[in-house]
């Protein structure tokens, strides 16, 4: 199995790594409040130093920004939609999806990701979303 140089990237932020770009110079720094292991950071930071230019082009903004309306009103339409109930926060999978779309809505906005990426996570958002609102109103 090869591993991607977006497979790099995102092993490294896992480990609490924080990669970005100043200008065109490649910079990173473990932010994690533990060491993370060094047998499996030490080859993974070695990668990025021998493929510097693809991991340079990976972080580079792709100049596909979507505009925060746009999203918003996707993500309105859905809430919407859907509805909301007292509690849903306290539910593990509902913190776990509400993290996983800002962090996808952070990331078109940078131009990290696309429209269709938004779309698929909102849709999984709604899936979970939906669900939990029934196990509550069952009493699960």
């Amino acid at each position: 199995m090869t591993t991607t140089i977006s497979d790099i990237v995102t092993r490294l932020k896992s480990y609490g790594y924080d990669l970005y770009l100043e200008g065109s110079t490649l910079r990173y720094k473990c932010l994690a409040m533990l060491e993370p292991p060094k047998d499996k950071v030490l080859p993974l930071l070695e990668t990025l130093r021998r493929d510097r230019q693809a991991v340079i082009e990976e972080l580079k903004p792709k100049n596909t920004s979507i505009p925060f309306e746009v999203l918003r009103d996707l993500y309105l339409a859905t809430f919407n939609r859907t509805g909301w109930t007292q509690g849903l926060m306290d539910r593990p999978e509902v913190g776990q999806a509400e993290d996983r779309l800002n962090e996808i809505w952070l990331d078109c906005m940078e131009g990290r990701a696309s429209l269709d990426d938004f779309k698929a996570i909102l849709k999984e958002w709604e899936g979970i979303i939906s669900g939990a609102i029934r196990q509550v109103a069952n009493g699960s």
